[in-house]
């Protein structure tokens, strides 16, 4: 990464376990009130004033059980933005995954807060120039020693939807426009992972939902990655930590229902090709990492039928 990346930030690795609060990005401020603390994008303080009256948003965040029907690793609500930063918001309570989701729900513990490891990283992200949704608010509000909850709010992507849903409205026959469309879409979204590799950062959750699809007015296609909850930032990514990341995207195109027909084995190699920018010995040594670890994905398949996907 470059210098000019890294100065607003740590110098130390970014991640859960090595971003203090003591390193805020550019412009943002830590305001404390109460027991509370909060991490204040640039013109933020209308809207955490907004949140802390607001009923509907109170009763959210004071609660500590999360409505587990509604899937995800959050509760997400869209709010209007009030004061300068006009537009809309998305709201995002922090929720365990996996198993610790219905066993612990929305507590955390612990003196370092990973939604404000979260809004450093994508910060980080957009001042590096990839398409993500800028950082408005984080909060951390703790309910006893040493159990907080926390959430983020970030800018919302408009006439958006994540890749599963959009792939998934598809018609069942695709045309000839479709599947250009999809690879088209493939291919911007090869080069952005890309893009996120060099500049050191691992998307912790890189899968099908947290990566959306803008549609304009005229009908363009652009892609943003959302979500950088416990992702973390390297001076340098090996091979092999770009290609693992790489395969839980493949994976999740596999664990959500009707999307593999969307990334084939073409599909795959096309992906390759655009992020390695078609240099062919680092193709070959990616290929043959994924067959290596071919059979992860055997048992992330056993996985998905303990958990009901399959």
């Amino acid at each position: 990464m470059s210098d000019s990346c890294e100065k607003p930030i740590s110098q130390e690795p970014l991640g859960s376990k090595t971003i203090s609060l003591a390193f805020p990005p550019e412009g943002f401020e830590i305001l404390a009130r109460g027991k509370n603390t909060y991490l204040l994008g640039r013109n933020c303080r209308p809207l955490l004033d907004f949140l802390l009256k607001d009923q509907r948003i109170k009763q959210l965040l004071h609660s500590i059980t999360p409505d587990i029907s509604a899937g995800g690793r959050g509760e997400i609500v869209t709010i209007d933005i009030p004061g300068e930063n006009t537009g809309k918001g998305v709201l995002r309570k922090g929720i365990r995954g996996g198993i610790f989701k219905k066993i612990l729900g929305s507590t955390y513990w612990g003196k370092l807060t990973r939604m404000f490891d979260e809004a450093l990283i994508a910060d980080f992200a957009l001042r590096s120039g990839l398409p993500v949704p800028e950082v408005l608010l984080a909060g951390r509000e703790p309910f006893a020693p040493y159990c907080y909850k926390g959430w983020i709010i970030t800018r919302e992507i408009e006439n958006s939807y994540n890749l599963a849903d959009f792939f998934n409205n598809y018609p069942a026959a695709l045309s000839a426009q479709n599947i250009q469309e999809k690879n088209n879409i493939l291919i911007e979204l090869a080069s952005i992972v890309c893009r996120m590799h060099d500049k050191g950062i691992i998307h912790a959750d890189l899968h099908v939902k947290n990566i959306l699809v803008q549609e304009n007015a005229k009908g363009k296609k652009r892609v943003f990655l959302i979500d950088f909850d416990k992702s973390k930032v390297v001076q340098h990514m090996t091979i092999k930590q770009r290609m693992i990341n790489v395969m839980r995207l493949f994976r999740s195109f596999e664990k959500q229902p009707g999307l593999a027909r969307f990334l084939d084995s073409k599909d795959k190699k096309q992906f390759l090709k655009t992020y390695f920018h078609g240099n062919q010995e680092k193709i070959s040594q990616a290929e043959h990492m994924l067959k290596q670890r071919k059979w992860r994905q055997y048992l992330h398949r056993l996985g998905w039928h303990i958990e009901g996907y399959k």
